[in-house]
């Protein structure tokens, strides 16, 4: 039983224009989400747990740079929390409720990657005006 669990690609040239490209618990994230979305959705418990455990250490502590934002933060915590639904499904209500759970996380999570991407262009375009004026 699997889901079709589409992920964004990982930022890194978005993370290296920030300087962030060795930025380690947000790599550790996305390589846990990609080897997620390839098991079998009987077996995805323990990965919930250490995808549950990594975001809420990175949500834990002050996120990088730029990245602290509200909108990316509160994205966070839409991801965390829809991680905390689909934890709660490899339990109960498996085979029904457990995919579209999962194909939602990674809906939020492609979100949370394309604000970063977009919160890049909106600082090019506010640096572009400002130094036209």
């Amino acid at each position: 039983m699997t889901a079709d669990l589409p992920l964004v690609a990982y930022p890194e040239s978005l993370l290296k224009d920030y300087g962030l490209d060795e930025w380690e618990e947000f790599r550790n994230l996305y390589e846990t989400m990609e080897r997620l979305k390839s098991l079998d959705l009987r077996d995805v418990e323990v990965n919930i747990l250490g995808l549950s455990s990594r975001l809420k250490d990175l949500i834990s502590k002050p996120l990088p740079g730029a990245f602290e934002t509200p909108q990316i933060r509160s994205r966070l915590k839409v991801v965390q929390m829809q991680t905390q639904k689909s934890r709660y499904f490899t339990r109960h209500y498996k085979e029904d409720s457990l995919a579209p759970s999962l194909e939602a996380l990674y809906a939020h999570y492609n979100a949370l990657l394309n604000r970063m991407a977009v919160l890049k262009e909106e600082a090019n375009t506010v640096e572009s005006e400002t130094a036209q004026n």
